[in-house]
């Protein structure tokens, strides 16, 4: 009775954990069919999602295939503008060649007309030179102690007006001897360039020479940077055989002499110029009387004609 009565509360047991599974395997049935509803759901929206972007990319497709097609038109475009502007680079250049020629034709009648009507004479060139240094010698100072400095204000300008005046009257190039930093030489080739001449700069730039203690030779070349293209270097010493053999091979308009300071490097310079159509300006006559002395004897040995105003630091020969 007592295995019995177990028996019985067991199978009661048996029972409620039968109906507890058959409750949680219902449950676990309802999980499952709303899984698999909401399994279908996401199926649905990540489809549409697909043809989404693949109607997006599609349309991305055929905008590319446009802006390729724009691309390729443009390069076309690009390709005959680029052309068209070497063609007009091409015609200007020549222009402009022409442009030269004709400027230096030009002068080259200037000169000729210059000629025919007897401009040439001495006392009419030396006329015109009184006329320049005039101009530029009003704020010279005369009453100052005669040192480097004396008749130097306007010197550069004045130098380099006469350079214009003797490009505009006679053929051929312009020559500096003695450059140092360039100062002077910027301006001479400002005029060189401006009508197409060459300027011949001459100076060693050694360390140890006249005034040259290092760096001189970079700023003569940072000073004439605009310049560069009109300007002929000759880094060598003025009295070297060589330089002076490249010199004399060389048509001259004006010189400008400021090499080294001594009567036989002055002299030396002059003689290596003598063929200078134009004026030949000799510096440094104020404080250097070996200088002065140079110049008065290569006026006698190449037979020109001299302007020596005391007030300005340079003098001024000219063979006719």
């Amino acid at each position: 009775e007592e295995y019995q009565s177990q028996m019985e509360k067991t199978m009661v047991t048996l029972e409620e954990s039968q109906g507890k599974l058959q409750q949680k395997q219902e449950e676990l049935e309802q999980v499952k069919a709303e899984l698999a509803q909401k399994q279908s759901g996401s199926e649905l929206e990540f489809q549409k999602e697909l043809e989404e972007t693949k109607s997006q990319l599609r349309e991305s497709e055929q905008l590319l295939e446009k802006y390729q097609s724009q691309l390729e038109e443009t390069m076309k475009v690009l390709e005959n503008s680029h052309s068209q502007l070497e063609q007009k680079q091409k015609e200007l250049e020549q222009v402009k060649q022409e442009s030269e020629q004709t400027k230096l034709q030009l002068q080259q009648t200037k000169i000729e007309l210059r000629k025919l009507k007897g401009d040439y004479k001495a006392e009419s060139i030396i006329k015109d030179l009184v006329n320049i240094l005039q101009d530029t010698i009003k704020e010279e100072k005369i009453d100052i102690p005669q040192n480097f400095n004396q008749g130097s204000f306007n010197q550069r300008q004045r130098v380099a007006r006469v350079a214009e005046y003797c490009v505009e009257t006679w053929t051929g190039d312009l020559i500096e001897i003695g450059c140092f930093k360039g100062e002077t030489t910027k301006l001479l080739a400002e005029v060189a360039q401006k009508y197409n001449r060459r300027l011949i700069a001459v100076d060693p730039w050694e360390i140890g020479t006249q005034n040259c203690q290092g760096g001189e030779y970079e700023a003569f070349l940072k000073n004439i940077e605009p310049y560069k293209a009109n300007v002929d270097i000759i880094r060598s010493s003025s009295l070297d055989k060589k330089a002076i053999e490249l010199i004399k091979n060389r048509e001259l308009c004006f010189a400008f002499v400021d090499g080294l300071h001594t009567y036989d490097g002055c002299l030396s310079d002059i003689k290596t110029v003598d063929h200078c159509q134009g004026f030949i300006a000799v510096d440094a006559l104020l404080w250097s009387s070996e200088v002065d002395s140079a110049f008065h004897k290569g006026a006698e040995i190449i037979q020109s004609r001299k302007l020596y105003l005391p007030i300005c630091r340079e003098g001024y020969l000219l063979k006719l």
